[in-house]
């Protein structure tokens, strides 16, 4: 066993919010994580088992299959197990031979360490070459910038160099967005986010998401008042709003806010996700509101039906 195993798996469980069945699944069907074994064959699991737990929680908040996040997580593992390897004989990296979006990201996360604006700028225009938007989202851009916040969070870099990667990679999202979405649809939803939230990157990723769907998208930004809320349902009538909490207020302002923006959606259905809404779920649900689903599917199944309430009531 090895000696950075100490933590049984309702332990586990407990510290990731994952539950013990759906890690005993992961690690059956997917090897992610693959604990150690006592001899009684119980399930130890160490800090870098726990790390990758919680990359696959992010991934599946991000929209991911598990499938998908697991193919990550081991991708990722390889490369932190083997950082000296050398290059292959073309001067290509194995690393950027296989993945892409790895590489993507490390570069981004380079220049981001070196407070190298230019170089980053550089890499945010090439991620238009990497595939769809959703794809450039979800495989670049989010776990990228999830890295560059715990990396301020932990003191590795200043707040500068968190707002520099978000100012430059944002712009590009700002930019991407008109360009694949529907121009003639009906069907508009409207972005925004949840309080004082500041956390706009993820409304661009739902905005990609449900262009798929035939959603033109309007993006509020970042601290969208209940009020504007109610201003945009006057004048533009949107088919759903969303909302988005990356850190959750407090409960009393939470549930003031949840209430205020029950309000100001009136009949349009308003849907939150975030890494925050889990703490606040029920103070959402009981003012109107929806808890957007972390996989693709299920968000996509609830915008359906929600969509097709709204036709209903409107030829009612």
């Amino acid at each position: 066993m090895s000696d950075l195993g100490r933590y049984r798996i309702q332990t586990v469980a407990e510290m990731t919010g994952v539950s013990a069945a759906t890690l005993r699944q992961w690690e059956r069907r997917y090897g992610v994580p693959s604990p150690d074994r006592t001899a009684s064959s119980y399930r130890i699991y160490g800090q870098p088992h726990l790390d990758q737990i919680r990359r696959m929680v992010q991934l599946g908040e991000q929209g991911i299959a598990p499938s998908e996040a697991a193919r990550i997580v081991r991708d990722e593992g390889e490369t932190r197990r083997a950082p000296s390897d050398p290059p292959a004989d073309t001067g290509e990296t194995l690393l950027g031979e296989l993945d892409p979006y790895l590489e993507a990201r490390r570069g981004i996360l380079e220049a981001v360490e070196r407070y190298d604006f230019d170089r980053l700028s550089a890499l945010a225009r090439k991620l238009l070459y990497l595939g769809s938007a959703v794809t450039i989202f979800e495989r670049v851009v989010a776990p990228a910038m999830r890295e560059i916040g715990r990396r301020w969070h932990d003191g590795g870099i200043s707040v500068a160099q968190e707002h520099m990667a978000s100012e430059i990679i944002g712009r590009l999202l700002h930019q991407l967005l008109p360009l694949v979405q529907p121009t003639t649809s009906e069907r508009l939803a409207v972005l925004a986010c949840f309080g004082e939230d500041t956390h706009t990157l993820p409304l661009y990723g739902v905005g990609f998401r449900v262009a798929q769907w035939g959603y033109r998208s309007l993006v509020l930004g970042a601290r969208t008042p209940p009020t504007a809320i109610a201003a945009t349902v006057r004048n533009l009538r949107p088919t759903v709003i969303g909302l988005s909490v990356t850190v959750a207020p407090a409960e009393l302002d939470g549930a003031r806010l949840a209430q205020a923006y029950g309000e100001a959606a009136g009949d349009v259905p308003w849907v939150v996700g975030g890494r925050g809404v889990r703490s606040m779920a029920e103070q959402i649900q009981e003012a109107g509101g929806f808890i957007a689903p972390t996989d693709a599917a299920g968000l996509e199944a609830l915008m359906r039906r929600l969509a097709d309430q709204r036709v209903g009531a409107r030829s009612g």
